[in-house]
C-alpha cells in the first residue's frame, strides 16, 4: 500500500474516531435518566392520571410541579418513566401526560409506537424537548420546549389548561 492511502484511511479513520467520541460525548452528557415511579393518592378514585416521563431536571421539575397542583384533589396519580410505556393500557386512565426528549433526532420509540397504538389520543397531553424547542411527532399535537428552568411555569401551566378538561 502506497504512502497516499495510508494517509487517507488514517485521516478518515481518525475523523470516525473523533465523530465517535463527539457522540458518545453527546449522549452521556444529554442523555435522559430512569425515573424512579410512585403514586399519590389512592388507586381507588374514579379520576386517574398517568404521567410518563424521562429523567432531567427540567422535566423532573414539570413533573414535581405538576404533582404538587393535582395532589390535593380527587385524583389517583401514578409517575412512571417512558421504558415503561409498552405496559401500558390507556383504558385504565383517565388522562396521561407524556414528557420525552428527541435524542439523536427522533422520540423514544416507546413514546413513538404508544403514540401509534392509541385509541382516544384526545386524552394524552404530550410535551415534547429538543434542542429547537419545535421538534415533536408528526401528527401529534404535543406542547414544544427548549429544557430552560426558566420555562418550567410556562410549561405547567399549558399542561394544566390541557388537562383540567379532561379531569373534570
Amino acid at each position: 500500500m502506497d504512502r497516499r492511502w495510508r494517509k487517507i484511511l488514517l485521516g478518515a479513520g481518525t475523523a470516525m474516531l473523533v465523530f465517535y467520541l463527539i457522540l458518545s460525548w453527546y449522549r452521556y452528557h444529554y442523555s435522559m435518566t430512569v425515573v424512579e415511579g410512585f403514586e399519590v393518592n389512592a388507586p381507588e378514585l374514579d379520576k386517574r392520571l398517568l404521567i410518563v416521563t424521562q429523567g432531567s431536571r427540567f422535566k423532573n421539575a414539570i413533573v414535581d410541579a405538576l404533582v404538587d397542583q393535582m395532589r390535593r384533589k380527587p385524583v389517583h396519580i401514578k409517575v412512571i418513566d417512558v421504558s415503561e410505556l409498552p405496559g401500558v393500557d390507556e383504558v385504565k386512565w383517565t388522562a396521561l401526560v407524556m414528557l420525552h426528549t428527541w435524542e439523536t433526532w427522533r422520540p423514544p420509540l416507546e413514546a413513538k409506537h404508544f403514540i401509534r397504538r392509541l385509541n382516544a389520543p384526545e386524552k394524552v397531553v404530550v410535551v415534547s424537548t429538543s434542542a429547537s424547542g419545535e421538534a415533536k411527532m408528526e401528527g401529534v399535537d404535543a406542547i414544544t420546549a427548549v429544557s430552560k428552568m426558566g420555562e418550567v411555569t410556562v410549561a405547567v401551566d399549558a399542561v394544566m389548561v390541557r388537562l383540567e378538561p379532561l379531569l373534570h
